[in-house]
């Protein structure tokens, strides 16, 4: 049994735990910007927003929050269809494979569909890892699937780790009372994470078993 403070540790799924920007950038590209009457994104670009808060990106593009609603309906569904083209962080199935081990209870907090992420997962062989995956409708709002998680499952807040590549994850733990862990191989970049002020700050998935 695990001796370290956290005896549940819960993940972001996309660019946490899943490789998926270069796929999500090509369907926002190919399928979304189109529908949805938005500017296409160049490589550059992108880069740029890693180090923008998610509402100014949002502005930035002319995405209304109404309108984002049904973007993220639209890519869930895009992203169904390449989901075998979409590959786990390197060194994170080590990591989670070392925590389960260790007996500690691992979870899932996403935006993507909880049909999707399931599918990452078998297609991984990883699903026999977690515990729970909780899949939330809506870009903005982890908060209330935190909150949701606490409850159903019977965790202690206190003794919980919420792991994500993004400040929305920060936010959504630091009102739901949960220590954050930021990684930086995801979306938003090391210095923005580093602004939303997380418990910790991760550079390699290997750095996850010390704390």
């Amino acid at each position: 049994m695990r001796s370290g403070k956290f005896k549940t540790v819960i993940f972001d799924f996309d660019g946490t735990i899943a490789d998926s920007m270069d796929v999500l950038f090509e369907i926002f590209n190919t399928d979304l910007a189109g529908a949805f009457k938005c500017k296409t994104i160049d490589r550059h670009e992108l880069e740029l927003f890693r180090s923008r808060p998610p509402l100014e990106i949002l502005a930035r593009n002319g995405i209304s929050p109404f309108r984002l609603s049904f973007l993220v309906l639209r890519a869930r569904a895009e992203l169904k269809k390449k989901i075998d083209q979409i590959h786990s962080i390197p060194g994170i199935e080590t990591v989670l494979k070392n925590l389960k081990d260790e007996g500690v209870k691992l979870g899932i907090c996403t935006s993507n569909s909880r049909a999707n992420v399931t599918s990452f997962l078998l297609r991984n062989n990883l699903s026999n890892l977690f515990d729970f995956i909780y899949s939330g409708k809506h870009f903005f709002g982890k908060d209330r699937i935190l909150r949701r998680i606490i409850r159903e499952q019977s965790i202690d807040a206190d003794t919980t780790l919420f792991v994500g590549d993004e400040v929305r994850d920060i936010e959504a733990g630091h009102a739901t009372g949960i220590k954050v862990a930021s990684v930086t191989w995801g979306f938003n970049e090391r210095d923005l994470l580093e602004k939303g002020m997380p418990d910790f700050l991760i550079e390699e998935p290997v750095q996850l078993l010390s704390l």
